[in-house]
């Protein structure tokens, strides 16, 4: 069999049509529904490019004509962000991937299994038992680690923990002169009585969270070394 294609023509675009479809929310994610001559992503949902641009829908969080606007999974770095955010997405050795056909003990699919979020810990220990997690002793918050450029865009996190072992409480010290040869720990005292009182974490300007039994007045003292 021979081909010839010496009368071929090129067809012009004008000649052809977008590819449509006749109900947009029947496409339950970004690239397939960007890839619609009259759908588009918002906020989630795939819907007609018609209510999109006569304000019938208005996109707060997310909108996406083109493919190259679609949020792809490894975006999202919060398990349950990256559940709700498409059905094609998993949660998979803490991190966000594209579904697959591939079975695997670690893959999270359902919001109510997703770890607890890093900053729902209160202490180092606690935050520190996740591997994902880490602690920021300057401001006593625990965060996810590989954010921590988002977190703390401008550095403000000079001190933090990811394990247990380096965790530090100030509290356990029972007494000034082991206190304040700790990082960022100082003794509060009542006046006239500095052998009495407790070690909290602080700085210069004092003391940062106060231990739960212990209630500093306005008079009280406060001796800090090491903060820096």
């Amino acid at each position: 069999i021979i081909f010839s294609w010496d009368n071929a023509r090129v067809i012009h675009e004008s000649y052809l049509r977008q590819f449509q479809v006749n109900n947009c929310s029947e496409i339950d994610n970004c690239f397939g529904c960007s890839g619609v001559s009259n759908c588009g992503w918002c906020d989630g949902k795939c819907v007609d490019r018609v209510d999109i641009a006569s304000h019938q829908l208005v996109c707060q969080i997310e909108l996406a004509l083109e493919s190259s606007q679609c949020r792809d999974c490894d975006m999202y770095s919060e398990c349950t962000n990256c559940l709700e955010s498409s059905p094609h997405c998993q949660w998979l050795s803490n991190r966000c991937t594209r579904r697959s056909s591939e079975v695997s003990s670690g893959i999270v699919g359902n919001t109510t299994l997703c770890p607890k979020p890093c900053d729902s810990f209160d202490t180092c220990s606690s935050c520190t038992k996740a591997s994902r997690c880490a602690w920021c002793d300057s401001h006593q918050v625990c965060f996810e680690f590989k954010a921590y450029h988002v977190v703390f865009a401008n550095g403000q996190c000079t001190s933090w923990h990811k394990s247990q072992a380096t965790c530090r409480s100030c509290e356990s010290l029972l007494n000034c002169a082991s206190c304040v040869k700790e990082f960022q720990c100082g003794w509060s005292y009542e006046p006239g009585n500095a052998g009495s009182g407790v070690c909290v974490h602080g700085d210069f300007n004092g003391a940062l969270f106060y231990h739960t039994n212990h209630t500093a007045s306005s008079g009280s003292g406060m001796v800090v070394a090491n903060s820096t």
